[in-house]
């Protein structure tokens, strides 16, 4: 049981530590952004510098902002989320684990309509093992199976939704990001084959042209603050490598702590978004040129969100213009967060009656079939708890 008693304390001697105030470094943040956007030069030191970290690219002006309408009479708009129950350790004689997509379908019109569906899929360690080379069976491949079953679903759904009604506007949305960072770290095998299969199923909503989109919420990003930090560089011609040896302090650290959303939090106005930028990360140099993920700032009052997008979105009529009114209007009707995904959530998430049904029938099902199954002690002891 935890000591909150300890706890408590804790947070109130470490309390200077843990609550920053971050106002001095976005004022300096906001005036170093005008400073930049106002110098006919400032591209061209960002195609100069050498970075350590990635610099993103944009579209037109930096300064560049865009009124989303706030309302649209009808659409149509798809969420897709998924979850998993992996392979409990201390069962032996069990060797298989569950993914969950679930999702949430909401059409808006004269006759506005939801349906919810959950698609469960009961999955053996060689759906991933095989396929990834050699690495075995692990958590982090139930993962990325679980992401490829999110595309995949959303996919076969979104077609079946534009077949019975192709002119409502439409479009699939996803919770988190477009660019799979997770995947920098994976060893290269498992980074090739799983990126070969999310850019394959991305490439099908390419293919038939169905417009989809990734939801941040509060995003962590830097892209902005990375630019920013070039522009504080005294240096011409920038180059982080080896700052550490050349300066006992960084110039630009002030602002390491901020985000892109600080950064934006007053030159944003309420129902804008930002310019489209594109994104420079490591492992976005794996993707089609047509597949590589962009993005955009939108101010829905609550807080600044991050939407990202393939970029042959950009090429389609209108379709920017659909994804921001369609994420604004979502974030108003779920008082900050779209309905869409928020349901989509509920629907995919496993919750723990649900794992327990899924173990409790794995165990009826092999001991009917005569199968050794075998609980651990500790896990024996923690269904029965004993004082």
């Amino acid at each position: 049981m935890l000591n909150r008693d300890k706890v408590a304390k804790d947070i109130e001697s470490l309390s200077e530590k843990i609550f920053f105030q971050q106002d001095h470094h976005e004022n300096i943040s906001r005036a170093m952004w005008h400073d930049m956007v106002n110098n006919p030069l400032f591209e061209k030191r960002i195609d100069l510098a050498r970075a350590s970290f990635s610099l993103a690219r944009w579209q037109d002006k930096l300064t560049d902002i865009c009124e989303v309408t706030k309302t649209i009479p009808e659409y149509t708009v798809l969420a897709v989320d998924g979850s998993q129950v992996y392979p409990d350790r201390h069962i032996s004689g069990i060797s298989c684990f569950l993914l969950n997509a679930g999702g949430c379908l909401l059409h808006y019109g004269e006759k506005s309509k939801a349906t919810l569906f959950s698609d469960p899929r009961v999955c053996i360690p060689e759906d991933v093992s095989q396929d990834a080379d050699g690495q075995g069976f692990s958590v982090d491949l139930v993962d990325l199976k679980r992401e490829a079953l999110e595309l995949e679903i959303a996919f076969e759904k979104s077609v079946s939704v534009i077949q019975d009604d192709p002119k409502t506007p439409y479009l699939c949305l996803f919770d988190g990001s477009l660019i799979f960072w997770h995947l920098e770290a994976k060893p290269p095998e498992v980074r090739d084959l799983f990126l070969k299969t999310y850019m394959q199923l991305l490439n099908q909503f390419y293919a038939k042209k169905i417009l989809c989109a990734s939801y941040v919420s509060l995003p962590k990003s830097k892209e902005l603050v990375h630019l920013i930090k070039i522009g504080i560089c005294a240096k011409g011609s920038t180059d982080t490598f080896g700052c550490d040896i050349k300066y006992q302090k960084f110039p630009c650290e002030d602002i390491d702590i901020l985000s892109d959303s600080n950064v934006l939090h007053e030159i944003l106005p309420h129902g804008f978004r930002s310019t489209i930028f594109f994104s420079n990360a490591k492992i976005v140099e794996y993707y089609p040129e047509h597949l590589k993920p962009c993005f955009f700032y939108l101010n829905i009052g609550k807080e600044i969100v991050r939407i990202e997008l393939p970029k042959w979105v950009l090429d389609q009529e209108n379709a920017l213009e659909l994804i921001s009114s369609i994420c604004f209007d979502q974030a108003a009707k779920g008082f900050g967060y779209p309905v869409a995904l928020a349901e989509a959530h509920e629907q995919a998430v496993i919750k723990s009656p649900d794992r327990d049904f899924f173990y409790h029938l794995l165990y009826k099902t092999g001991i009917a079939q005569k199968h050794h199954i075998v609980l651990s002690q500790k896990s024996l002891k923690k269904r029965q708890i004993t004082v």
